[in-house]
C-alpha cells in the first residue's frame, strides 16, 4: 500500500500546485484588465506601411500622469489616423499620437481626457526572460475583448530587423499592442506584435522586448528625442546569427561618421554590438555624441562623430493627387539608384482617377510635365504651376523597380496622364506653406 499512498500524495501535491498557479494567473490577468485598453484606429489616406480602413488592437497605460498608453506602431499606423481608446468598462475617449518609432514596432499615444479609471502597468524594464519563462498575452484576439492566453518564451530573434521575443503564447489579430506579461513577476516583459503566417505553424509568435520600449519611454519622459539614427549604411546579410555586423556601404556624409566598407562594428557608446538592433539601441538619445569601435582590416579604430535622427513619423507629410498619395521615400541606400529624386507613390485609392493607371506603391516620381521633381514641396509647386498655366492635363513620369529582370533592365520608365485637380495636403504640413502653395494654383 505504501507505494500507492505515495503516488496519491504526489498527485495531490501536483493538483494543489496547479491550483495555486491558476490562482496566480487569475490575479495577473485581473491586474492586466485594469491597465489594458482597446484601440480603434481609422486611416483614410494610408502611407505605404498601412492600409485604408478601420483597425483594432490593444495598448496598456504606462504613465497615468501624462495619460500615455503604449502600443505597437502598426496598431495606430504610420499615417494620419483617428484614434479612440476603449476601457474594459466601456468608456471611450479620443487619443493622439505622441511618438511612433520608425525602427521598433512601438508607439505612445495620449488620451485626451483624464477621467478614465485606468491603472498603470508595471514594466519589467530590466527583466530579460529566458527560454521557458512562463508568460501570458492580454488583448482582444479576433475581437474577443480583454482575453488572456498563456505560454512560454521560446527564444529571441532579429531576423525581421529589430530584436523580438519569440513565444508560443497564442497571439492573434487584435492582440497586437497588448502586454506580454511574466507569469512569475506579473511585470510586462513585451508588447504583443506578430504571429507567423504559415498555415502549418504551431504558435510561433513575437513580441517587442519591453527593454526597448522602456528606453523610448524614458527618453520621452525626460523630454529627449528617442528617434533612432538615420543610418545611411547597409550591412552584409550573412547566414549565421552570430556573424559580426560588417558595413557593406556607407552613404553618410564625411562630417557625420567616417564608416567605410568592411568596417566590423564592435561597440557603440561603450555597449557591445552584435546586430543592427544592438547598434540602434546603443545610439538612441545620444546621436550628438556617437563613439564607435570598429575592426578595420587588422586595426582597431575608434570613431567619434554624430548622426541625424530618422525623420519623425508624427511629422510626416503627404500630397494626395487624383487618387495617388505621394510621400518621401527615404531609403538608406537610395543614392545607389542615382535618380536624383526621392518622392514615391505611397498608395493608390480604389475607385479614384488614378486607380486604372496600374501604378503601385514604391513607384518613384521622376518628373511632372518634363520638370524633374526634387522633393515633395517641389512636386506641390509644379502641380500648382500647371493649373496656373491653364493646363488641364498633367503628365507624370515614374520609375519602377523590375522584379523579374527578364527585360534586361533594372527599372521600368512609366508615363501617365491625369486630369488636373487640386491636391490635398496630408499630415504635418505647415499651414503657411499650404497657403503659399495654394496661392500659386
Amino acid at each position: 500500500m505504501f507505494p500507492e499512498s505515495r503516488v496519491l500524495v504526489l498527485l495531490l501535491c501536483v493538483m494543489v500546485s496547479g491550483q495555486a498557479s491558476a490562482a496566480d494567473a487569475e490575479e495577473t490577468f485581473a491586474s492586466a484588465e485594469k491597465y489594458t485598453v482597446r484601440i480603434d484606429s481609422t486611416i483614410s489616406r494610408p502611407f505605404v506601411e498601412d492600409e485604408q480602413g478601420a483597425f483594432m488592437g490593444a495598448g496598456f497605460m504606462v504613465d497615468t500622469k501624462r495619460r500615455w498608453v503604449m502600443t505597437n506602431a502598426h496598431v495606430v499606423g504610420y499615417s494620419p489616423a483617428s484614434l479612440e481608446v476603449i476601457t474594459k468598462s466601456g468608456s471611450r475617449v479620443a487619443a493622439r499620437k505622441v511618438y511612433v518609432d520608425p525602427y521598433v514596432d512601438v508607439a505612445i499615444i495620449e488620451l485626451e481626457e483624464n477621467n478614465l479609471l485606468i491603472g498603470e502597468a508595471t514594466l519589467g524594464c530590466d527583466l530579460r526572460p529566458g527560454t521557458g519563462h512562463p508568460v501570458g498575452a492580454y488583448g482582444h484576439p479576433w475581437g474577443l475583448n480583454f482575453t488572456g492566453t498563456q505560454g512560454v518564451i521560446s527564444g529571441s530573434s532579429d531576423i525581421f530587423g529589430a530584436e523580438l521575443l519569440q513565444t508560443d503564447t497564442p497571439i492573434n489579430g487584435g492582440n497586437s499592442g497588448g502586454p506580454l506579461i511574466s507569469m512569475k513577476t506579473s511585470q510586462v516583459v513585451g508588447i504583443n506584435t506578430a504571429s507567423h503566417s504559415d498555415d502549418g505553424d504551431q504558435n510561433t509568435n513575437f513580441a517587442v522586448p519591453i527593454s526597448q520600449a522602456c528606453q523610448i519611454l524614458q527618453l520621452l519622459q525626460d523630454g529627449r528625442d528617442p528617434s533612432p539614427p538615420q543610418l545611411s549604411v547597409t550591412f552584409y546579410d550573412t547566414i549565421s546569427d552570430n556573424d559580426p555586423l560588417v558595413v557593406s556601404r556607407s552613404f553618410l556624409s564625411k562630417d557625420l561618421l567616417r564608416l567605410v566598407s568592411g568596417d566590423e562594428i564592435v561597440s557603440a557608446n561603450e555597449s557591445e554590438v552584435m546586430s543592427e538592433s544592438d547598434l540602434v539601441e546603443s545610439l538612441r538619445g545620444r546621436l550628438d555624441d556617437v563613439r564607435l569601435v570598429v575592426n578595420r582590416g587588422d586595426q582597431v579604430v575608434k570613431l567619434n562623430g554624430k548622426l541625424e535622427p530618422r525623420p519623425s513619423i508624427t511629422s510626416r507629410k503627404g500630397l494626395y493627387f487624383v487618387g495617388l498619395l505621394f510621400g518621401d521615400a527615404g531609403f538608406r541606400d537610395g543614392a545607389m539608384l542615382g535618380l536624383g529624386h526621392d518622392v514615391m507613390v505611397q498608395s493608390v485609392e480604389s475607385g479614384s482617377q488614378a486607380n486604372s493607371s496600374q501604378l503601385i506603391g514604391y513607384d518613384y516620381v521622376a518628373s511632372v510635365n518634363n520638370i524633374p521633381i526634387r522633393d515633395l514641396d517641389h512636386l506641390s509647386e509644379v502641380l500648382g504651376s500647371a493649373v496656373s498655366s491653364d493646363i488641364d492635363e498633367v503628365t507624370i513620369d515614374f520609375v519602377r523597380f523590375v522584379e523579374d529582370g527578364e527585360t534586361g533592365q533594372l527599372f521600368h520608365s512609366l508615363r501617365r496622364q491625369f486630369r488636373w485637380s487640386e491636391p490635398e495636403y496630408i499630415g504635418a504640413w505647415d499651414q503657411k506653406v499650404i497657403e503659399r502653395l495654394k496661392a500659386k494654383m
